[in-house]
């Protein structure tokens, strides 16, 4: 990877466009493309930068999706499904949601799955 103050620049510029429009009500929260998958941009984005500022906004959003799932009774893992169809899988599943939860627990425990680390 080129390593220029240009690329670090748009690095920075997508992280803040994604922190900005990172979570809303009409989103889904699985690991694959959902809220807690644009969590894990940023658990990444604090490891390979260096900025725990990354991991804080990483920690905030997936409280906000823990926060939704208890006012709505689950997590919502499909766009125009209800909350209450229960899917067990990993990438678009409730696995997944554990899983990305117990990362940001301890990130330096558990691997990236969405980076094959």
């Amino acid at each position: 990877i080129l390593q220029t103050e240009e690329i670090y620049s748009d690095i920075e510029v997508a992280l803040d466009t994604t922190k900005k429009y990172a979570i809303s009500n009409i989103d889904v929260d699985h690991l694959c493309c959902g809220s807690l998958g644009r969590a894990e941009l940023f658990v990444v984005a604090s490891q390979k930068l260096g900025n725990q500022e990354w991991l804080n906004t990483a920690r905030a959003q997936a409280a906000s999706v823990v926060n939704r799932a208890k006012q709505n009774g689950a997590y919502a893992l499909f766009p125009h499904l209800p909350n209450s169809v229960f899917s067990p899988s990993f990438f678009k599943g409730s696995a997944g949601v554990g899983y990305q939860l117990l990362r940001l627990a301890s990130p330096e425990s558990l691997p990236s799955v969405l980076i094959w680390e």
